[in-house]
């Protein structure tokens, strides 16, 4: 009788010890006594004791949601128009064209411009680069052609320009000419150099005082400068002195063709310290 009753009283504690551990820490699926339940994914009831509850079943009515579509695909198109179809240049030359962009059919968007199949030495720069369009109010962008000194001369090169927003674009074609002619440019506020110190890059040079060209080549001398100035030939490759002043602000020019193979350097016949080279020597 008494082991009976000991048995009994064993599993009476048990018991009241997992009720107590449960109570201590609560219900899975709510808080504890004496705490609000802020969680809305929590439904489940209070535990016993003094521990926080865990989560219950989900409320789809109060769960967020998420847009997995993304943005809406853009509409609309647009039109591009340029002033000259083509464009002739001679070498070391620039030229300007103003190319027009549309805005057609709700169009709404940023446009950016670029050129495409662009030949060797020849650039393309848009001014404004791009912008934001709507409606239908047209943008206007000058596109400045430009070609190198050492640009290969040729005929109808094919090119296009091309308006892009997104998956929208458009675009216009070009044909560019690049004439067999090297344009030599005196720039404004030239440096007349010294004769310790001249200047090699006195007609328009970048890094180096030589252009190279073909025989056959027609060579063209420009004065920008504020005053004038005057090409004087060294005699070599048959290529005579100028005749009179090259007048300041481009008033006229001076020209000639390099028919031999060779170097033929000049200077300013008025400003002796200004130097200039030009290489004439077959294509490679």
């Amino acid at each position: 009788m008494l082991r009976r009753l000991n048995l009994f009283t064993v599993v009476l504690a048990v018991a009241s010890l997992t009720t107590g551990c449960l109570g201590s820490f609560g219900s899975p699926n709510g808080p504890g006594p004496g705490q609000q339940n802020t969680n809305p994914m929590n439904t489940g009831g209070g535990g016993g004791g003094g521990g926080g509850g865990g989560g219950g079943s989900v409320d789809m009515a109060t769960a967020p949601t998420f847009d997995l579509a993304g943005p809406p695909a853009m509409t609309g198109s647009l039109n591009l128009s340029l002033d000259s179809t083509s464009a002739s240049l001679r070498m070391n030359d620039s030229k300007d064209l103003t190319l027009t962009v549309t805005p057609q059919d709700g169009f709404d968007g940023i446009v950016t411009l670029a050129a495409e199949n662009l030949p060797a030495g020849v650039t393309a720069t848009f001014t404004p680069p791009g912008g934001m369009l709507s409606g239908t109010a047209p943008m206007t962008v000058k596109v400045t052609l430009k070609s190198a000194s050492d640009t290969k001369p040729a005929a109808g090169m094919a090119l296009d320009l091309k308006a892009t927003s997104g998956t929208i674009t458009a675009t216009t074609p070009l044909t560019v000419d690049v004439t067999a002619e090297l344009l030599v440019v005196i720039p404004k506020g030239v440096d007349i150099g010294t004769s310790s110190n001249p200047d090699l890059t006195a007609f328009g040079a970048q890094s180096i005082q030589t252009y190279f060209v073909t025989p056959g080549t027609k060579v063209t001398f420009i004065n920008e400068d504020s005053i004038n100035h005057e090409i004087h030939s060294d005699g070599t490759l048959g290529i005579s002195h100028e005749g009179g002043p090259l007048m300041a602000d481009g008033a006229n020019s001076y020209t000639q063709t390099f028919n031999g193979s060779g170097t033929f350097n000049f200077r300013c016949h008025i400003h002796p310290n200004m130097k200039g080279q030009i290489v004439v020597q077959p294509i490679q």
